[in-house]
C-alpha cells in the first residue's frame, strides 16, 4: 500500500508505526487492570518511554497543528513519567463501617 497523503508518503513503515502508536496505550489500559499496581507503574513508565520515542521518530509532521498535537501526547506521556517516579505506590483497601480493613 502507497500513497501520499497531506505531502507524506505513506508507505507500510508508516502504517505500521501508526498502528503501534495507537495500540501501545490499550496495551497500558488493559495490562493495568490485570497486573499488580507495583508492576503497572513501571510497565506504565517503560511504555511511555517506548511511545515518546515511536512518536518522536516515526511521524513526519508538515502541519503546526501536527505539532501541537504531537507536543501535548509528549507532555501527557512525560507526565506519566514522572507520577510513577513521584508519587508512592498506592495501596487500596476496602472501608467497611466508617474504619479502613487492612
Amino acid at each position: 500500500m502507497r500513497g501520499v497523503e497531506a505531502g507524506i508518503e505513506i508507505t507500510e513503515l508508516v502504517l505500521f508505526s501508526s498502528a503501534i502508536t495507537l495500540q501501545i496505550p490499550l496495551l497500558m489500559a488493559i495490562l493495568s487492570l490485570i497486573l499488580p499496581m507495583s508492576v503497572v507503574r513501571y510497565m506504565s513508565a517503560g511504555l511511555s518511554l517506548l511511545l515518546m520515542a515511536v512518536v518522536i521518530v516515526s511521524h513526519p509532521y508538515s502541519d503546526l497543528d501536527d505539532v501541537l498535537f504531537m507536543l501535548m501526547e509528549l507532555i501527557a506521556l512525560v507526565l506519566i513519567v514522572v507520577v510513577v517516579k513521584i508519587i508512592p505506590v498506592l495501596t487500596w483497601a476496602p472501608v467497611v463501617d466508617g474504619k479502613r480493613n487492612h
